[in-house]
């Protein structure tokens, strides 16, 4: 009995153990994978997928995606119930997240759970916000000694690289072509979002700083903290310009023969119209702090009188041009350009002091006295008469005398007292119309010539021969108005200078050499409607204290009359200077256009050089003759003890 409760007991036990193995169960399990992050905002979605199994469970079972904080969406969210052991799930990121639980969950039909997680950062890319100095800035202070960037968000300094990737010659953010750029960048300082870099080129003087005018391309590159080491999309490229080095314009004015004020237009910023006004004849404006460029600058037209005379300027890179009054300066950086602009002064002529008389016939063995007034210590007198004969023929005496004293039919030597200057055509005035000139130079200092006031001036015919209706010009030059040429004038019309502004009446001192000419310019503006006369005369040997009345006309000198395009003025009609050339020491010629004349004076000897010669011109209205050839007007007679005295032998055909 006991046996059998034994084998009963044992059997009962492995009844028990099968029950209890057969009602064993297996749990469901569930897994989650994707694409390594971080999953980046705005760039499209991610792909996750999750692998299930229902364990033991019976039935169908579900997945559900989640996301703690929620960072984005899914798509679909649940999926099932099902049977499918591997499933996937769109996800897109939304929201910036730096540590985003991505969750799925498996449950089965009995209810029973699973979850799988993984950790992802989701996020947007950062971005350069801004730059110092700022993309395509200009004239960027070349002792910058920093480069800053600000980023969208916090940014890892470790990954961060800014590199120059090119530099070119200023101007222009954007140069066709780059070359290697010798920039030194430091490391970063800053943050989270601000970073600041050191820069300098070793090119640069000093080399602490960047280079003038130049062009620099930078980029820089990096990604957000390390919680979520999201790196740019790209490298961020900026360029700027560094400030040149400022550069200059200097405009000087050289005013010849006086003193105005000159206009000019310009390019120049600020200065589109400026003046020059010259003192002591020159002016100068200056133009600093110029960016490097093309600048033009012209000169307006010159005032009344003034004529422009040339453009020149100094261009230390040599590319700057001339084109009549206009410069246009290319200026380089650092460099100072300066133009000079010369403008001449071309002067009227004054008014002849006693203008123009017209004397009629003389008969032989008659003088004719006139009353030069106004006369003071130092004055010079000119005296000119130009004749109109019938037969061509002429042969004058002018006498210069401080009182009423004998009139001699031809000069005596030594001049006795009261005689001041005397000319019997000493200048030999080859012509038909004729000419005799007297200048004298009333000093206080000339022992046994008194000063008296007034003179007189004395006509006679050369041994009492009759003189034909005429005209006389005298002219006084007042003390002090000798102008000393220093530099011998051209020797050809062209260039002349001109006559002198000041001071009026003028005379020109100058010396002459053997076959040379001096040439001198002068303007008429306006002309009466009778005309107006040009008197020019020349004195070949002007007076000294030692040799006060000495006109021995060591030289052969001339003078004569062009126009503004050099054409020599001929007598015509009743245009007083004689013909076929003037070759005389005075002249006097109508004209009646206005414009620019020029005097000459020459030098016809072949060998030698003249002792130096006065020169002066004036203008006066032209009168009538007041008798024609042939008519007699009775003057005042030839002193006794002068019609005593024998004329010298005198060569009639010196004319």
């Amino acid at each position: 009995m006991t046996a059998l409760l034994k084998r009963g007991l044992s059997l009962t036990v492995v009844i028990l153990v099968l029950g209890l193995v057969s009602c064993t169960t297996t749990g469901p399990t569930v897994t989650l994978t994707g694409p390594a992050g971080p999953y980046v905002i705005g760039e499209g979605t991610v792909t996750l997928t999750a692998t299930g199994n229902p364990g033991s469970a019976a039935g169908l079972w579900t997945y559900s995606f989640s996301a703690t904080p929620a960072c984005g969406t899914f798509s679909p969210t649940t999926i099932g119930p099902t049977n499918q052991t591997t499933v996937t799930t769109v996800f897109t990121p939304t929201t910036d997240i730096h540590n985003c639980a991505l969750t799925v969950t498996l449950t089965t039909a009995s209810g029973r759970m699973v979850t799988a997680s993984i950790t992802r950062s989701v996020g947007v890319r950062p971005t350069v916000v801004s730059t110092v100095p700022s993309n395509s800035s200009s004239n960027v202070p070349v002792a910058t000694s920093s480069i800053s960037v600000t980023f969208s968000h916090d940014m890892d300094p470790a990954s961060l690289v800014l590199t120059c990737t090119g530099e070119a010659d200023g101007p222009g953010h954007e140069p066709s072509s780059w070359y290697s750029c010798n920039m030194t960048i430091g490391a970063p300082t800053g943050g989270p979002k601000t970073f600041t870099w050191t820069v300098s080129d070793p090119d640069a003087t000093p080399p602490a700083r960047l280079q003038h005018w130049r062009a620099y391309r930078l980029q820089i590159s990096g990604r957000r903290a390390p919680s979520f080491l999201i790196p740019m999309a790209a490298p961020y490229v900026f360029a700027f310009d560094t400030e040149p080095l400022l550069a200059g314009i200097v405009i000087n004015k050289i005013a010849i023969n006086g003193d105005a004020t000159f206009t000019y237009t310009s390019t120049i910023p600020g200065s589109a119209t400026f003046d020059i006004t010259t003192t002591g004849g020159s002016g100068s404006q200056t133009f600093a702090d110029l960016v490097p460029g093309i600048y033009t600058v012209t000169e307006s037209p010159p005032p009344t009188g003034w004529e422009f005379t040339s453009l020149s300027c100094v261009d230390p890179s040599g590319d700057t041009t001339v084109v009549g009054s206009t410069a246009s300066i290319n200026l380089a950086q650092g460099e100072t350009v300066t133009c000079t602009y010369t403008n001449t002064f071309i002067a009227t002529l004054p008014a002849c002091t006693f203008g123009e008389v017209a004397g009629a016939l003389l008969p032989p063995g008659y003088a004719r006295r006139y009353t030069i007034s106004g006369v003071t210590p130092g004055h010079r007198a000119f005296a000119y008469i130009q004749l109109y004969s019938a037969d061509g023929y002429h042969d004058t005496v002018l006498h210069l005398q401080s009182a009423l004293v004998s009139i001699y039919t031809y000069c005596p030597s030594p001049l006795p007292s009261g005689y001041l200057e005397c000319d019997d055509e000493d200048g030999a005035t080859y012509t038909s119309l004729g000419g005799t000139l007297i200048a004298y130079d009333y000093n206080s200092v000339i022992a046994g010539h008194p000063i008296t006031n007034p003179f007189y001036l004395a006509l006679v015919g050369y041994g009492a021969a009759q003189v034909d209706p005429h005209r006389i010009y005298i002219h006084l030059v007042p003390p002090g108005n000798l102008v000393e040429y220093t530099t011998d004038p051209p020797a050809s019309p062209a260039g002349a200078p001109p006559v002198p502004a000041t001071p009026t009446p003028w005379m020109i001192g100058q010396s002459i050499t053997a076959g040379d000419a001096d040439w001198y310019r002068f303007r008429v503006d306006t002309i009466p409607a009778g005309g107006l006369v040009l008197f020019v005369a020349l004195d070949t040997s002007p007076d000294t204290p030692t040799s006060p009345h000495d006109d021995v006309s060591a030289w052969f000198g001339t003078v004569e009359l062009r126009d503004g395009t050099g054409t020599l003025l001929r007598s015509t009609a009743d245009n007083l200077t004689g013909f076929p050339i003037p070759y005389g020491e005075a002249l006097a010629i109508r004209i009646t256009t206005p414009g620019t004349y020029i005097i000459g004076v020459r030098h016809f000897d072949a060998t030698g050089t003249g002792p130096g010669y006065h020169l002066t011109a004036c203008t006066t209205t032209p009168t009538a003759l007041p008798a024609s050839v042939g008519e007699m007007t009775i003057g005042e007679p030839v002193e006794e003890d002068a019609e005593k005295e024998q004329p010298p032998p005198r060569d009639k055909e010196r004319r």
